[in-house]
């Protein structure tokens, strides 16, 4: 209703969220859908620098991340975020799912062909969770396939 009355649909909220990911947060497709027909900005980053991919990242949300990708997401975005100490950091979709162990996730980004460079920096993040074994063996198996590929492209 708001819509067919010309709402701005990437109206922000205090924190800068916008519509689009308070419905991906809470897992609304239909509604995240409606609002991605109205011109809502898939990659939008609130105040912090959070994504809906980012957060669907964290939460292990694999259909919104799927959502997502299907709705031209970049799974090899980097914004600058800041952390629950107020410090800024690189935020990449694929090494927050790391970073969360979201291994369902972890695989749909890679499918999704994300760089050599956000696999790799995912690997090193991965080295100070030595727990996170199913993360860990699908982005070592991503960056050896990648190597394998450019030795390959070589010769």
């Amino acid at each position: 209703m708001l819509i067919d009355a010309s709402a701005t649909v990437d109206v922000r909220a205090s924190d800068d969220v916008t519509p689009f990911m308070i419905a991906c947060k809470g897992g609304h497709h239909e509604c995240a859908k409606l609002l991605h027909r109205a011109g809502a900005q898939v990659d939008a980053a609130n105040a912090r620098g959070g994504t809906a991919m980012v957060v669907a990242c964290v939460m292990g949300e694999s259909d919104t991340v799927r959502l997502l990708l299907g709705m031209g997401a970049d799974a090899d975005a980097v914004t600058v975020a800041l952390d629950d100490t107020e410090q800024l950091f690189q935020c990449r979709p694929l090494v927050t799912a790391c970073r969360y162990n979201q291994p369902t996730v972890v695989s749909l980004l890679l499918s999704a062909g994300v760089s050599v460079e956000a696999t790799e920096t995912a690997l090193t993040e991965l080295e100070a969770f030595p727990g996170f074994k199913e993360c860990h063996k699908l982005v070592k198996r991503a960056v050896e396939r990648k190597q394998h590929r450019k030795l390959r492209c070589k010769l």
